[in-house]
């Protein structure tokens, strides 16, 4: 004789609600990675950008050094007046004056960080500031700083250089 009764194949909604369950447990600590993976990425990214970008200001210093020199002027000609900070800038080449929280453009066409930028510039993070100190007759310390805000902290990175009037040895 046959039973009557029906037999199920198939989940019970317990057994449905359990697995969802076991299910969402073991991936949140996947989630948690990957949002730490991309938070990492952001924040190394953006000490790249700030490490180049201070390294181009001590660049930037340098040029201008060689370039009086290839003139015939002083090694320092036009350097004066950075002791308490001022901004150089790449497209012109030139000092610029001091300005207290101007950030960089980024020029979207090329990629190029500049303050005056063609093309289509976008606002970034970044302000350098460049410190030139004569230590001596014939010597400067270039200090280039890099500050910007990196989520609700602000960063800064500093480098140092030492530039020499080489001719005057």
């Amino acid at each position: 004789m046959k039973s009557s009764a029906p037999t199920r194949s198939g989940f019970t909604l317990v057994e449905a609600l359990v697995a969802v369950a076991v299910l969402a447990v073991s991936l949140t600590p996947v989630f948690a990675q990957v949002n730490a993976s991309f938070r990492l990425a952001r924040t190394i990214q953006e000490n790249l950008t700030a490490s180049m970008l201070a390294q181009e200001g001590i660049e930037l210093v340098r040029g201008m050094r060689d370039d009086n020199w290839f003139s015939g002027r002083d090694f320092d000609d036009g350097l004066g007046g950075c002791e308490g900070g001022c901004r150089i800038d790449a497209i012109p080449g030139s000092v610029l004056e001091f300005g207290a929280d101007v950030p960089l453009k980024r020029n979207t066409e090329t990629g190029f960080f500049s303050y005056e930028t063609g093309g289509q510039p976008e606002e970034t993070q970044y302000q350098r500031t460049i410190v030139i100190t004569e230590l001596a007759p014939g010597q400067l310390e270039v200090v280039s700083r890099v500050d910007w805000q990196s989520g609700r902290n602000t960063r800064q990175l500093e480098v140092t250089g030492y530039l020499f009037d080489w001719l005057a040895f």
